[in-house]
């Protein structure tokens, strides 16, 4: 269910209802799928060429959670799921520092992970989760997330 600002914004450009909507919006996130798997599968994907040699994540991951962004049901016309990425830090670092430090231990959550929006009771973003509950800091780690809304 979209909420009545969308709703209102989209009757004045002559949409009648929020089905309506719903299905051209569904229609251009299929069109978007299609835009990017070509630019992935092309090697002009700067997020997925970072990811696969940061992160070890493959063409079909990568490609697979974008299909899964697409399919987000956006409830009020909000954003639910993200895909992130923690990279191999061993993979950031340059060879001159390798030598003064060595390697690193590498975190245990190494590549691409499924994320979930969370907004509080006012609506207002709340914090990333990964599917099984646990939050997500995008903030630590070096980490990296994408939506659907972000260029690939």
């Amino acid at each position: 269910m979209m909420n009545e600002k969308v709703i209102a914004a989209l009757e004045g450009k002559g949409f009648t209802d929020a089905a309506e909507a719903d299905s051209l919006t569904r229609t251009r996130l299929a069109r978007k799928y299609e835009i990017v798997e070509k630019i992935v599968r092309s090697g002009n994907s700067r997020v997925y060429e970072s990811w696969h040699r940061c992160a070890g994540v493959t063409m079909v991951e990568f490609l697979e959670g974008w299909r899964w962004l697409c399919d987000d049901p956006m409830p009020d016309g909000k954003l639910t799921r993200e895909l992130g990425c923690t990279p191999d830090v061993n993979t950031l670092i340059t060879d001159e520092q390798r030598e003064i430090w060595g390697t690193f231990t590498v975190a245990d959550d190494v590549g691409m992970v499924r994320l979930e929006r969370r907004y509080d009771h006012r609506g207002d973003f709340d914090a990333f989760a990964t599917l099984d509950g646990r939050k997500w800091e995008h903030l630590c780690n070096n980490r990296a997330r994408i939506n659907v809304n972000d260029r690939v």
